[in-house]
């Protein structure tokens, strides 16, 4: 991979700063991508993120975990797009 696509879906971010030779491509069911997605994604389901994104994609669990978790935390306040309860 050449200089320029290493950093790609990369930004800065003090509080979750990329890894030295880590790339935060979409990966999952329902695509993660950037480093300041995988940081967070990975703290609340419980492994790094940030040091090891390749998980995403060769665990099951974690994959749809991360589908849940991305959902819930950009499409989970709209009224009734998690209300099971009908």
């Amino acid at each position: 991979m050449d200089g320029a696509s290493k950093n790609y879906y990369c930004k800065d971010n003090m509080q979750w700063p990329c890894q030295p030779g880590k790339q935060y491509y979409g990966r999952g069911p329902l695509q993660i991508s950037w480093n300041y997605n995988y940081g967070p994604a990975g703290m609340d389901i419980g492994f790094d993120g940030l040091r090891n994104p390749e998980k995403v994609a060769q665990d099951a669990t974690v994959s749809f975990k991360t589908t849940l978790w991305f959902w819930m935390k950009n499409f989970g306040v709209n009224p009734g797009s998690n209300d099971l309860s009908c």
